[in-house]
């Protein structure tokens, strides 16, 4: 599931407007047969049990844009952040993880609740150094448990391109 998590207010950090968030309820609700409400109660879902990964540009710790958007907009109104997009995900079990970028890092870590929680993972940029890609493969291991196994991927491209003649100097810029 792709998040939009730009803040048509401005600034650098993310957010979503209450539309999208009711939009992503609806989403892992079709896919989980039940999940906690609110309130912490069980709610009958019609779902089939598939795993869900959230992707967005922004991460849980940089969605802090609280600026509302204007009256006009499709998206005006009040913004969520990060916590309380946390907050959904953990209802829903089958949520395994949230893969960002923006901070421009590699980094891998758990988010654990009492549902059992989902892995944040972020992923640094093509364009920064080390200008890396992740791989990520999600592994049944066939014993009720899941592995995510995360590759970095480096080009060959050299350090201080000297042309942009071919793909190896391409990659390098």
């Amino acid at each position: 599931i792709v998040l939009d998590t730009t803040n048509p207010a401005g600034i650098f950090e993310g957010s979503i407007d209450r539309r999208q968030l009711a939009w992503l309820e609806e989403r892992l609700a079709e896919v989980h047969v039940c999940h906690a409400d609110a309130s912490g109660r069980e709610v009958p879902g019609g779902g089939d049990e598939r795993l869900v990964i959230i992707t967005s540009h922004h991460p849980r710790t940089s969605m802090t844009n609280d600026r509302e958007v204007p009256a006009g907009y499709l998206d005006s109104g009040d913004r969520v952040l990060g916590e309380e997009v946390a907050a959904v995900l953990h209802r829903y079990p089958n949520v395994i993880a949230w893969v960002s970028g923006h901070i421009h890092r590699n980094y891998v870590r758990p988010l654990a609740s009492s549902s059992g929680g989902f892995w944040e993972i972020s992923t640094s940029s093509v364009m920064d150094w080390p200008c890396q890609a992740r791989l990520l493969e999600v592994v049944d291991n066939a014993d009720g448990t899941l592995s995510i196994f995360s590759t970095a991927l480096d080009h060959e491209g050299p350090i201080a391109p000297g042309g942009t003649s071919g793909p190896l100097e391409l990659a390098g810029w």
